[in-house]
């Protein structure tokens, strides 16, 4: 039993070697074996995410945020919001989610 007043912390520390797709000693963010620099972008597909580092004076993680989202195009290529697909067809982004809007299917 615990003395009223005393406060138990308990730490878990994961030791980053023993998970598939950490790089041990990465500083930033390791997603599937790769290592990305805090505030470094990268294409995942339409997605931009962002290596967004962060710490609470005790304890550091990091985190993968989409930046920017497109609409994947039917070549393989990436589309802007707003912009026209097909005569009448256009790609719309809200936050990190996509469609196509419009006359997209010859209706």
């Amino acid at each position: 039993m615990l003395a009223h007043g005393l406060v138990l912390l308990v730490v878990v520390v994961i030791v980053q070697s023993g998970i598939p797709g950490i790089i041990k000693g990465c500083p930033g963010c390791s997603v599937k074996g790769v290592c990305y620099f805090p505030n470094q972008e990268w294409k995942q597909g339409c997605w931009t995410k962002k290596c967004s580092v962060y710490s609470n004076g005790f304890v550091q993680g990091w985190r993968t945020p989409v930046v920017k989202t497109q609409c994947p195009g039917r070549y393989g290529n990436c589309i802007d919001h707003g912009q026209q697909v097909t005569n009448g067809c256009y790609c719309k982004v809200t936050g990190s989610h996509w469609s196509f809007v419009g006359n997209c299917y010859g209706k």
